[in-house]
């Protein structure tokens, strides 16, 4: 049955590099310090769409516990008899038909990128992005998020290359932890 795989939760064309590209999964700063960063935060083009990263089932669409009037889209995926879930945060909008219990397939849009405004060294930057993690199941670690574990190893083939090169150009590039 091979393995479980996903792409990259967006289209080349919305990816962007305004501020960063995209923060690794387990990069440490003030605020993942304890167990490192349990997700991808990844940049996209002001208005980008947020897509899911493989076939399931919507599990929640709650309030993002971050940002205030933004949502939170988790996406619970077996495979064959194993639990992943993927989990889409930072979204200003959730389109239409995403709801709790509606099946998705592989790029069906989720939403829209959130606007985010943060300083980039000394310059007051504004871009959209999206935390993007990935859960497994069977994985446990002791840290804050025991079930997060590292996206780069899920990755299909297109889902490789664009992160390939979403990567050339991350301000993270120095920091690839997985």
């Amino acid at each position: 049955t091979g393995a479980f795989t996903i792409a990259m939760p967006l289209d080349a064309a919305d990816a962007a590099g305004t501020a960063y590209g995209l923060a690794p999964f387990g990069y440490h700063d003030a605020g993942h310090a304890e167990g490192g960063h349990p997700g991808w935060d990844v940049e996209y083009r002001q208005g980008g769409i947020v897509r899911a990263a493989a076939d399931g089932e919507v599990e929640f669409v709650t309030p993002d516990d971050a940002t205030a009037g933004r949502q939170t889209v988790q996406v619970w995926h077996r495979f064959p008899s194993h639990d992943y879930r993927t989990v889409y945060t930072n979204l200003a909008s959730v389109a239409e038909g995403i709801e709790p219990g509606s099946v998705i397939t592989q790029g069906r849009p989720l939403g829209t990128a959130g606007s985010v405004t943060s300083t980039v060294g000394t310059s007051t930057v504004t871009y959209a992005m999206t935390h993007f993690q990935l859960n497994d199941f069977d994985s446990y670690y002791p840290i804050p998020n025991p079930n997060a574990v590292g996206p780069l190893a899920f990755l299909n083939a297109s889902g490789r290359a664009a992160f390939e090169r979403i990567w050339q150009t991350a301000h993270f590039v120095h920091e690839l932890s997985e």
